[in-house]
């Protein structure tokens, strides 16, 4: 499972704060963890990233709509709704406890309950079903998955736009796929190149002096 998640993260072509990075993480992790896909999981942190402006746990729109967290959850009507909030009985998550967020009052603001809670809307849900009945068309083209999760767990007003947008937002994020995890990334092949050439620049010679010594020990024997 680590290595999956470390390659949905290794994918991302461009730079990623520690914060960034970590809730990267927390949604590959989740994502995986529920048995999808590691190119869902990519689309999934494509719409992330739109929804809470670049992987802000802590994104809140109050202009138009309530709506919280990494996926911008809605308080009123949305895959929010069911989310405990204002309840002195429901505990800190051992996230929020453990990095000093109080989130008890409203636990849309967690990450990992906000992940949960958007995996659950593709688990078990029609909505859900009609997403992953769609991607089997594409099961590896990020974009359009990222597109078809707007459509069919974000479920956005501008729909159409909105698709359009976060497709052009995971081929931004994701231009080469996913990166296999047993595969060198191309920074690391870059980086390997003048040890290479180093290497090819004394082959010519050592291949003289192995040539010498062979010839001085061959005429040491007659």
């Amino acid at each position: 499972m680590m290595d999956v998640t470390r390659a949905v993260l290794d994918s991302v072509a461009v730079p990623l704060t520690p914060r960034q990075r970590e809730m990267a993480e927390i949604i590959a992790e989740e994502f995986l963890a529920a048995g999808l896909s590691p190119y869902v999981a990519a689309a999934a942190l494509a719409n992330a990233w739109a929804e809470s402006h670049k992987l802000d746990p802590l994104a809140h729109n109050i202009t138009d709509e309530d709506s919280a967290g990494l996926f911008q959850l809605r308080r009123d009507g949305g895959a929010g709704s069911d989310m405990p909030r204002g309840d002195p009985r429901w505990p800190v998550s051992p996230y929020c406890k453990s990095r000093g967020i109080y989130c008890k009052t409203d636990s849309r603001f967690d990450p990992v309950l906000n992940t949960r809670r958007i995996v659950r809307e593709v688990r078990e849900t029609s909505f859900g079903e009609r997403f992953l009945s769609r991607i089997a068309a594409h099961p590896r083209d990020i974009p359009a998955i990222a597109a078809d999760f707007c459509r069919y767990i974000e479920r956005p007003g501008d729909v159409a736009e909105a698709s359009a947008a976060r497709a052009k937002i995971a081929h931004a994020l994701f231009p080469r796929g996913i990166v296999s995890a047993d595969r060198p990334r191309l920074a690391d092949l870059a980086n390997a190149r003048p040890r290479n050439a180093a290497l090819l620049a004394l082959a010519p010679p050592l291949a003289i002096v192995l040539g010498f010594a062979v010839r001085d020990f061959w005429k040491s024997r007659y």
